[in-house]
């Protein structure tokens, strides 16, 4: 079992696949994040691999002090409620250099387009699976920008699998 997390000022969210890939849970939370992990132990019955995505050096923004707040929260708890569990931090880079092809990560940059490299994530999610985070974020009336947070998620519980689509 693995979980990736997003954590962001606009909404954290976790996603839950198998150690195949298949997509079993997913949530943009706020507090929810324990009840998460709860329900991946109760699914096989041990402590599941976590990848968060790390913070982005590159950043100009002031979030920056937030997410680190936040990221050390999210370990912590994680840390303190389940010992034993395994956390890996991923440098965004590094997971979604395995997403998007370099070629176009190089385009997307060259031109400067507004969440051009959150929109060429999301463009690679499985259809199956893009169809119900979009559900997800229209019944519970979300902003659709929320689909970005699921999507890195969904790539980061894949992190290290020989396929990561």
């Amino acid at each position: 079992m693995r979980i990736g997390i997003d954590q962001s000022k606009r909404s954290t969210a976790v996603v839950t696949v198998t150690d195949t890939g298949s997509l079993v849970a997913y949530e943009l939370i706020c507090d929810r994040l324990l009840k998460v992990v709860d329900d991946a132990i109760n699914y096989e019955n041990v402590l599941p691999d976590v990848f968060i995505e790390g913070l982005s050096f590159g950043s100009v923004s002031s979030s920056k002090d937030i997410l680190a707040g936040l990221l050390w929260y999210i370990k912590t708890r994680l840390y303190v409620l389940y010992p034993g569990i395994k956390v890996t931090t991923v440098p965004v880079t590094s997971w979604r250099a395995k997403v998007i092809p370099i070629e176009e990560r190089r385009e997307i940059k060259r031109l400067k387009l507004k969440d051009g490299l959150k929109k060429a994530t999301v463009a690679e999610l499985p259809f199956e699976v893009k169809v119900r985070f979009e559900d997800y974020i229209i019944n519970r009336s979300l902003k659709p920008s929320s689909i970005y947070d699921l999507a890195d998620a969904h790539f980061l519980a894949l992190h290290g699998l020989t396929d990561n689509k």
